[in-house]
């Protein structure tokens, strides 16, 4: 009867084993699948918090892998570039058989290249076994490589990656802008570029009896309100007032030139019609177009033609990225971005920068080109925050919210603490 007892409890003690087993790779589960629609639903910072938990190895637990995985890109997408890579190359230290490291690398080179170390993002790409959709590998090429501007760097790249298409175009580049058109050649010819995407001036500049200058700006000529008041497009047409004015001048002062307005009216098509009339042909400068959308068919005739073109009112580097011809008559956002860091520097401030930030590609784009340069200058930055524009109030609790009053209730203690910054910098 003992035995029989015996064998009773321990069948009961196996069964609520069991059960409780169960139960706790279903809570696994549970969890793992509430983090990762934090994630799909883009709150990264629920995320990270979510996926925490879930990063500590347990007999029961089948996601750390994933959790440690979708944490670094929760991270990363907040631009907590450091704790992304800590956790990736953690993955790769605690995980180097996973069947996903592939995609541990592509996007360690991401995190890489956004802190400025093209030499580590490349190495980690090249050493990808079966690279996952190689567009994405080539966009992520195009995006950073094309955009360098230390030709000694460039040049460092080629030389540990020598068939690097995009390092050899931006190298050439470089080339053309700095009038050393001859090495330009050679480079094109050396490795076996297409000349075709390179304008190079094939002659030395002419002196010419008259230069013609287009405009092509949304003047809305069947919009136009004949009545003396200001009118909707006012801007654009004290703009080509002013080059009218600016015409005169120079033509009173020995520089002749044939100022020609052309309407764009706000319409891509209408850009092509004027591109292709046969007087266009003659055409040495274009100012315009006004708007982004109608600037990719007017740079491939700059190209073809070696035209100039100049965008008086704009801060978009897209006008003159891979664009020799282009001109900005203001300086792009990543140049903002990037002198305000060394204006920064020459202050020579000991407290660390506060950066803050929008949403819009402006705003990054500025940002990210002040910390870059931030960090080549050894100029700290303690933190970083993007914030949404219906959230600016956000910015006060960051930079001055009490965290601890006496018993007078006066705030004694803050987020940040009292002159712990020495400056901040605004990209909106």
């Amino acid at each position: 009867m003992q035995i029989k007892n015996n064998r009773y409890r321990i069948i009961l003690v196996l069964t609520l084993w069991v059960l409780c087993t169960n139960s706790f790779a279903q809570d696994f589960k549970r969890d793992f699948k509430s983090a990762k629609e934090f994630y799909e639903d883009k709150k990264y910072n629920f995320a990270m918090e979510a996926f925490k938990p879930l990063m500590v190895y347990d007999r029961l637990n089948p996601y750390p892998e994933y959790a440690s995985f979708y944490y670094a890109l929760s991270a990363y997408h907040q631009n907590f570039y450091s704790v992304a890579k800590e956790s990736l190359l953690q993955i790769k230290k605690l995980y180097p058989s996973w069947e996903q490291m592939d995609e541990v690398d592509y996007w360690l080179a991401a995190v890489y290249f956004q802190q400025s170390e093209p030499f580590q993002a490349l190495r980690m790409l090249y050493g990808m076994k079966s690279p996952r959709d190689l567009s994405t590998i080539e966009n992520m090429k195009r995006n950073f490589l094309l955009t360098m501007y230390d030709e000694e760097l460039i040049k460092l790249l080629i030389e540990e990656f020598p068939g690097e298409t995009y390092l050899l175009k931006r190298l050439v580049t470089r080339k053309i802008l700095k009038g050393e058109y001859t090495a330009a050649r050679e480079l094109v010819a050396l490795n076996g570029l297409d000349t075709l995407e390179f304008p190079i001036p094939k002659k030395k500049p002419v002196i010419k009896d008259k230069y013609r200058v287009a405009a092509l700006f949304p003047f809305l000529a069947e919009a136009l309100d004949p009545s003396p008041g200001s009118k909707l497009n006012q801007a654009t047409l004290d703009l080509y007032q002013g080059m009218k004015f600016a015409t005169d001048s120079l033509n009173t002062s020995g520089v002749p030139i044939e100022l020609v307005g052309y309407d764009t009216e706000r319409l891509v098509e209408q850009v092509g019609r004027i591109l292709a009339l046969e007087e266009m042909n003659s055409t040495d400068v274009v100012f315009g177009p006004l708007f982004t959308e109608e600037v990719p068919p007017v740079i491939e005739f700059a190209k073809k033609n070696n035209v100039l073109m100049v965008n008086p009112i704009s801060n978009n580097g897209e006008y003159i990225k891979d664009n020799p011809n282009g001109l900005l008559l203001q300086p792009d956002f990543e140049t903002l971005g990037r002198v305000s860091a060394e204006a920064l520097a020459k202050r020579n401030l000991k407290r660390p920068c506060v950066v803050i930030y929008g949403e819009t590609t402006r705003d990054t784009t500025m940002a990210f080109a002040f910390l870059k340069r931030a960090k080549e200058l050894n100029i700290k930055v303690s933190l970083e925050r993007q914030i949404a524009r219906e959230r600016t109030s956000d910015i006060y609790s960051v930079l001055v919210n009490a965290t601890k009053y006496d018993r007078f209730k006066n705030p004694v203690e803050f987020t940040l603490k009292s002159d712990s910054i020495g400056s901040v910098f605004v990209a909106s």
